[in-house]
């Protein structure tokens, strides 16, 4: 019987031997590699942790310490090690384990998260909330350093000294999704290279300890002066410039070296931070050589680590070798993400000129603003970032691009469902917020033709700030190789008297029907022209508005309000998002849960 089924709770874990928690970090590698591989997920990060949160676990003793996960997908080991590891093959299936740390899921997870450099705002607020309750709890924010490239981070250090006994661990794992950038990884790579401070003060203190008759004198002393005596061998000014204890670099995969050190964190009274160096993909030979193409996977072979699905041409790659031929066309053009290289498919761009890409690391706001800056010298700024992560850039994107008419383009990746990583990561949010800014315009592209020719409009004759949002994977056979008209809209008609309007992905399933003579369909290029249809509508009967995305606020809220300001008499349908964020499960159950499948819209059509 293996170790990990033994392990009922996770106090168990520290009844095991060093040799057993290895033993343990060995079978939790095996679940996690075996689960992810038939289910697909987040690999490469959770196989860097599990030590690490084996060490966490036989030093701290949750719920009652809380222990808080940025970037949430490195929590795997941790979910397998609480009470979800009889459940974990149901990991990111409809109904089964999130992907990510959620409140309502377990008891002994803090927080509900997916996305970067949140955990030691999050830890601080809640160290100050037990301060004032006179409470004692250990607090944990375990933080990946590519996080460290956020400036929330930075907001939260700020404000570190509010809180009360808190350890932040800094997860150095020598990359984020897409290489770390900034000059704080830099920072890193400096202390990384230098190396071994633990260890060496360890032995040092040893050394002194023994000394005869004076040994335990001078160590007593050199405690008392630990600032001097830990500068003396080593250079980590940044923290400690902060007021705050450092501990580390530790090796993240000695699991009796991180149970010292995280013990010892423990005895501090005010917060610290513990530096832990960790490889990602540990334990997995593949993810090892390719920790970026194993960051998030589908299922794969595990023995040849080959993906099981023959992988699609994506809209990501669609505008990745849009842009890249572009750049070439156009020496204004700049690209700009935001820790997504690989994912938004501005590899070739960079490759090609790199002194007009930037990669801002996990920093939308700054991402927003920093674009304004270079429409502001005449540049052609196209920025490209996930859907759920661009709204983190809203206020930004109203003060420092809208206001100030300029000419920009952001290209909304992911956006619509994007499937097991559920409600933190569906982009489903975008329309309702920016369609209510003025002077915009939100393109809608459901082939890789459109995408093109709308990137095109937006980027040689839209003078203004212009949104071009597409979603995750690819084309479907039925809009495979349909062209942009270049009209707001465009009308197919069947001789129906009920019509379905859409725009985006769900003009595919709008497509199905119309083969079928069941409607006709009015499909929205541009969602500004949305009222303008209006008139349109007079001449039938019945409207199924899909829209992939929120109800409230959305384009089709919109021409109901028209619809009834102009009295006309229509049966006027809506299906999408309401009331909810939309939970973990794959893109095709979405489409049928919320009606947007052709058997949906024909229902809905029905009734």
């Amino acid at each position: 019987m293996g170790i990990l089924k033994k392990i009922k709770l996770p106090s168990d874990i520290k009844k095991l031997t060093n040799e057993q928690k290895n033993q343990l970090c060995s079978e939790v590698r095996k679940e996690i590699i075996e689960t992810v591989s038939k289910n697909g997920g987040h690999l490469s990060s959770n196989l860097g942790a599990v030590e690490l949160t084996v060490a966490v676990l036989s030093v701290f003793s949750p719920p009652e310490d809380k222990i808080i996960f940025d970037v949430g997908h490195q929590s795997y080991a941790y979910k397998i090690l609480t009470d979800r590891r009889k459940s974990f093959e149901t990991l990111r299936l409809k109904g089964g384990v999130s992907g990510f740390p959620k409140i309502k899921e377990s008891k002994y997870d803090s927080s509900t998260g997916g996305h970067a450099s949140d955990s030691v705002s999050m830890g601080i607020g809640i160290s100050a909330g037990k301060k004032i309750k006179g409470e004692n709890e250990n607090i944990v924010a375990i933080t990946g350093d590519g996080a460290m490239s956020g400036g929330l981070v930075f907001e939260g250090l700020n404000n570190i000294h509010a809180a009360g006994k808190m350890i932040m661990i800094l997860n150095d794992n020598e990359m984020s999704i897409s290489d770390s950038v900034g000059s704080f990884s830099n920072h890193l790579s400096k202390i990384r290279s230098t190396g071994g401070y633990i260890k060496a003060k360890r032995g040092l203190q040893k050394f002194i300890t023994n000394l005869p008759v004076v040994g335990q004198s001078v160590h007593d002393a050199l405690v008392s002066s630990k600032e001097a005596f830990k500068r003396a061998i080593y250079d980590h000014g940044y923290f400690t410039d902060m007021g705050l204890d450092y501990y580390g670099p530790v090796d993240g995969h000695d699991i009796e070296g991180l149970c010292r050190v995280l013990s010892a964190a423990k005895e501090n009274r005010a917060p610290c931070v513990v530096h832990v160096v960790t490889k990602k993909g540990r334990g997995y030979s593949f993810a090892e050589k390719d920790p970026c193409r194993f960051h998030g996977v589908g299922a794969f072979n595990k023995a040849s680590g080959r993906m099981l699905s023959e992988r699609k041409e994506t809209f990501s790659d669609c505008f990745g070798e849009y842009i890249a031929n572009k750049g070439g066309e156009n020496h204004k053009i700049c690209a700009i993400t935001a820790a997504m290289t690989d994912g938004t498919g501005l590899s070739d761009f960079k490759k090609s000129y790199p002194e007009r890409f930037f990669d801002v690391g996990i920093a939308e706001e700054h991402a927003a603003v920093f674009a304004s800056g270079l429409a502001l010298e005449g540049l052609i700024p196209v920025t490209a970032i996930y859907s759920a992560f661009l709204l983190r850039a809203t206020d930004e994107i109203i003060h420092n691009c809208i206001l100030e008419k300029k000419h920009m383009v952001f290209a909304i990746d992911r956006a619509g469902f994007v499937g097991e990583d559920g409600e933190t990561h569906n982009g489903v949010l975008d329309v309702s917020v920016f369609s209510n800014f003025p002077g915009v315009e939100i393109y809608a592209p459901a082939s890789f033709s459109e995408l093109k020719s709308m990137l095109d409009e937006a980027i040689d004759s839209f003078d203004g700030i212009a949104f071009v949002r597409y979603p995750k994977g690819s084309e479907t056979e039925f809009t495979k190789g349909y062209k942009y008209s270049g009209n707001p809209y465009d009308v197919l008609s069947s001789g129906s008297d009920t019509v379905v309007i859409t725009y985006g992905r769900t003009f595919s399933s709008a497509l199905e029907v119309l083969a079928e003579k069941k409607a006709d369909i009015i499909k929205l290029n541009k969602l500004s022209y949305v009222e303008d249809i209006a008139e349109v509508l007079k001449i039938y009967k019945k409207a199924v508005f899909i829209e992939e995305g929120n109800k409230s606020g959305g384009i089709a809220e919109k021409l109901g309000r028209k619809i009834a300001e102009e009295k006309i008499d229509i049966d006027y349908k809506i299906s999408a998002i309401e009331g909810a964020f939309v939970p973990h499960m794959t893109i095709e159950e979405a489409f049928s849960e919320y009606m947007m499948d052709k058997e949906g819209i024909l229902k809905t059509i029905g009734e």
